[in-house]
């Protein structure tokens, strides 16, 4: 398992969406790391600024060949027979 959090606001301007000054964390909606019924990758009721920056880590990460796990957006597994990434 992986826990994420990113955290370059300047580099993720180019990618993300919300308030974005240095060193801030991007707006997931919850923090990482924080159990809580609005960390499932379901859980509604979020701006479209968080919906749009979880969408896009899940989709970052999808193509790395891990899998959000549906308690936290945070959360990923490497993709069961899926090759090793190259070093």
């Amino acid at each position: 398992m992986v826990q994420l959090r990113v955290l370059d606001g300047i580099q993720a301007r180019a990618v993300l969406r919300g308030p974005l000054a240095d060193g801030q964390a991007v707006d997931m909606g919850t923090p990482c790391g924080v159990a809580s019924p609005g960390a499932a990758v379901t859980a509604g009721g979020f701006s479209p600024d968080v919906q749009y920056n979880r969408q896009w880590l899940r989709a970052l990460m999808a193509r790395h060949q891990f899998d959000n796990l549906p308690d936290a957006w945070w959360h990923f597994a490497y993709r069961a027979g899926a090759a090793a990434p190259a070093r």
